[in-house]
Formats: C-alpha cells, structure tokens, sequence
C-alpha cells in the first residue's frame, strides 16, 4: 500500500509555468504556422481559441469528424506535436514558485516511505522539484511516471480516449495507439494506493480510460480496503463542481458511495 499522486497541468500552473494549452496558441511554436499558407489545423485551434476556452484534445476529436483527409491531418498533427514539444521544452523550471501549494505537496513526501506519482504532465517539474529537495535520483526514476511520456525524452501521448467518436482513417489521435501507452502500469499503481493525492488533473474524458479504479473502488475494493484516503485538490468552486462531475461519472453514480465509504479530502488551494 503507498501514498500515490495523479499530477495534472493545474500543478505545473499553480507553480507558475506557463503550460497552458492558450499560453501554447498565444506562443510563437504555434503562430508560426498560421495565415493563408499556414496549416489548416492549425487555423481551427487558433479560431476556437479566439471565442472560448480551448481544449485542444476535444478539438482534435471535432475536427476528426468534419471530413478532414487522413494522410493531410496525420502530417499536421504531427507538426502540432512537434511545436508543442519544443515550447514545453523551452519553459524554464528554475522560475516555479516555492511558495505554491504544489510545492508543498511534493515537499511533505518523506522519500523513504513507499509513494508513486503519476505524471501527466508533458514537463520534468515533478523530478526537478523533488531533485530540489535533495531526493535521491534512483528513487525519483523509480516514484515517478511520466504517463503521457515527456518533451525532454521527445515522446509524448496527445490526443483522445478510446471512447471519442473519431473518423475511423484517424486512429493516430488515439492514446492508446501510442507505443509508450501504458494503461496497466498507471491501474496497477492506482488499485493498491493507501492514499490518493490528485493535484491539477481535471479527471477529464480523454484520460478516462486510466483511470477505471474509480468505479471498483467505489463498488468493490472499499469492502476489502477500507482504510483508503483520497485528497482532491481543486482550484475555486468551480474547479470543484468539474471535479465532481466527472467523478460521479467515473464512478458510474457512486460519488457518494466512495465518500461513506473513505476518507475524502476535499483541499481549495485557491483559498
């Protein structure tokens, strides 16, 4: 049983680093490739962008549906991949705030106990945090998961879950295509957790497929596993209701189930 972490991109945030997917459109890496001879795609995510908060995973699966050429679209996304790696790797760790709660959190992890951190972020913040905090380097290779791989090792999984609705000729946006996926690796570390920190993940449809223990832990394992601990760190009400909403879907209606059930934590960090 260990203390496992969900990291998502409100970490990175909360420490200052801009990782956003509108810091990346606002981003020469991503200008660079619009205008009359720019990439198509690249169009669409910048017009989204332009009218409303812009998920660009969610996007990928609604321009896959409006028609668009397989091998055309295949050539810029992979472009998009390659900008967004290269403005991931050109942010700069030293400026993150020692002062932000996502700092604390890595900083009370006592590195003898038994931990886990599954990273979705496509940054090193996470290791070069707890490098800061003098944790010894074999420990960190062995604590932390990149899920979604990394820029620095020029890998990354970007795209949608199993379950979007996609043309069939785009089966690259899948993560699961990916040869780095590892699902088991993630639901391993997640079903023998003792406690659960999530921090600036979302629990959003396009990781949904990771993250399954939701639903046996709330119908099975609490009856042989009652001493389980879940911290849910949320940014403002708003943040927390989104939250919510995807754990009631999650855990196919059972939110409240889970909270009789464990210790549920519930920590604001915009207060």
């Amino acid at each position: 049983m260990s203390h496992v972490f969900i990291i998502g991109n409100g970490f990175d945030l909360n420490l200052g680093l801009k990782t956003s997917y509108k810091d990346f459109i606002r981003s020469s890496f991503f200008t660079r490739n619009l205008g009359e001879n720019g990439l198509s795609l690249f169009n669409h995510l910048n017009e989204v962008n332009q009218s409303n908060w812009i998920d660009i995973e969610k996007e990928l699966a609604i321009y896959s549906t409006q028609g668009n050429e397989g091998q055309k679209f295949l050539n810029e996304y992979e472009k998009l991949c390659d900008e967004l790696k290269l403005y991931i790797k050109s942010i700069d760790l030293k400026n993150v705030d020692h002062k932000a709660h996502a700092y604390h959190v890595l900083e009370k992890i006592d590195w003898r106990d038994d931990f886990i951190i599954l990273n979705f972020n496509y940054t090193n913040s996470v290791s070069f945090i707890l490098s800061m905090l003098d944790v010894p380097k074999q420990v960190i290779k062995d604590s932390v998961i990149h899920v979604h791989g990394s820029a620095e090792s020029d890998e990354i999984i970007f795209g949608v879950d199993d379950g979007s609705r996609i043309d069939d000729d785009h089966s690259f946006l899948r993560k699961s295509t990916s040869s780095i996926y590892s699902g088991r690796q993630v639901r391993k570390a997640l079903k023998n957790f003792k406690t659960l920190s999530i921090f600036g993940h979302s629990l959003g449809e396009s990781d949904h497929m990771y993250l399954s223990f939701f639903s046996d832990i709330t119908h099975n394992f609490i009856r042989e596993s009652p001493d389980k601990t879940i911290n849910l760190y949320h940014y403002g009400q708003d943040a927390k209701y989104s939250l919510f909403k995807q754990l009631h879907i999650l855990t196919q209606r059972g939110t409240g189930t889970l909270k009789d059930n464990i210790e549920f934590n519930e920590i604001d960090v915009k207060k």
